[in-house]
């Protein structure tokens, strides 16, 4: 039964006020007490079409763990704000790329928001220094930040309304590229992301992380046909599009990646096209327990643990089946693909 349109302008109005309340006050506020989240605001690049990397990864003669992180990713942490010492993170990001032999990149789907995919990642790390955890964020071409002041609900409005992203979302790099977008480092997450879309309560000081995010935009509203781009050009631009979020990526050390089924909502991207575009770039052909080998025209991301971030189950198994090699969905009851609706999922894949 759908909820009365009086009661769903309320609710937006209530989620718009939560939001401005938190980008107005909050956020300034942290960013004056925290150096390293006001630096990751500052350092926000724009990023046009980026070139595949000329430096070839490490032959995958044994594994290993890659702490190696690319010199440019930005600036150290603070004491405070990080775990291991200031002088072991600066040996990590400094050390040769080729100093560490790197596992194959390995990929999961999960049945989660893409702040409790990342939250994990970073978590869940045995490394002496906390990892550097990127996510994608699906972003509206036009607007900072979406709908986030009007109380819209989608994955970017999400991310604005419990990090400190938003401030980093200046008007003068809108338009956003058709190709590559925004690049932000140490994006404070301070609001939990199981409360409502944007109702999470702040994170106690020990719970909170920084991720990078790449915030990039989708076609909007292509022809489709039967399920699939009308025009072949579509789909060819959906992977450059996707090709240049990974190289924003690896360009800056990041080895956990949270994606998502990018413009599978509003945006009107059919979900199967997604799902085999991520895999076109990605490259997997059937590797066992997710893992990646590079073929054909890939461009190598070993070391990389990336995660598909997809809330919706329905769309989440809608997803996997048409990526392929054999991955399954992580976090799905027995009975959520038959009660969820693949709508309500839509709508926040933006």
């Amino acid at each position: 039964m759908p909820i009365p349109r009086r009661i769903a302008r309320a609710k937006r109005d209530a989620r718009a006020k939560t939001a401005k309340t938190f980008i107005n006050k909050t956020v300034p506020a942290v960013l004056k007490s925290s150096a390293r989240a006001r630096r990751g605001v500052e350092s926000v690049q724009l990023v046009i079409d980026p070139p595949q990397s000329k430096e070839e990864p490490p032959k995958k003669q044994a594994y290993g763990t890659r702490k190696a992180l690319h010199s440019e990713q930005g600036p150290l942490p603070d004491h405070a704000e990080q775990q291991g010492s200031l002088e072991e993170e600066v040996e990590e990001r400094h050390a040769p790329l080729t100093s560490k032999v790197l596992p194959p990149m390995s990929i999961s789907i999960h049945a989660c928001d893409t702040l409790e995919a990342a939250s994990r990642m970073y978590f869940s790390s045995t490394s002496r220094s906390p990892p550097r955890v990127a996510v994608l964020n699906m972003a509206s071409p036009l607007r900072p930040g979406g709908g986030v002041l009007t109380g819209a609900t989608s994955q970017e409005e999400s991310l604005c309304g419990r990090t400190t992203l938003y401030a980093s979302l200046r008007e003068d790099f809108y338009r956003l590229p058709d190709v590559g977008g925004l690049y932000t480092p140490d994006v404070l997450v301070l609001k939990s992301w199981d409360d409502g879309p944007m109702g999470g309560l702040l994170l106690a000081k020990s719970e909170r992380f920084f991720i990078d995010v790449a915030t990039c935009a989708m076609l909007r509203m292509p022809d489709v046909e039967g399920g699939k781009y009308a025009d072949p050009r579509d789909e060819e631009l959906v992977v450059r599009k996707m090709r240049a979020v990974m190289r924003m990526v690896r360009g800056r050390g990041v080895m956990k990646l949270v994606l998502g089924a990018w413009g599978c909502g509003a945006y009107g991207n059919p979900v199967g096209e997604i799902a085999r575009a991520w895999a076109r770039v990605l490259c997997v052909r059937g590797g066992r327990n997710g893992g990646c080998r590079r073929e054909g025209e890939g461009e190598g991301w070993d070391g990389l643990e990336v995660v598909f971030a997809i809330k919706g189950c329905r769309m989440a198994v809608a997803f996997a089946r048409e990526f392929g090699g054999g991955l399954t969905v992580h976090g799905i009851a027995d009975d959520d693909e038959d009660e969820e609706d693949i709508s309500s999922e839509c709508d926040g894949e933006a």
